[in-house]
């Protein structure tokens, strides 16, 4: 449900910096491209941990 949901955010934050390099704003698309790494390194770690315990 989590790994989903995770998906799913990255998945509208990627077409939301498409359409930003789409009309110019370069650097909020690198932002919310940045985000989206952070989110899917969260996402991983999180799995892990959770595999550990």
């Amino acid at each position: 449900m989590y790994i989903r949901s995770v998906f799913w955010i990255s998945y509208v934050i990627l077409i939301f910096a498409v359409i930003v390099f789409c009309c110019g704003l370069s650097r909020l698309g690198w932002g919310l491209i940045g985000v989206l790494f952070i989110l899917l390194i969260f996402s991983r770690y999180f799995n892990l941990t959770n595999k550990n315990r």
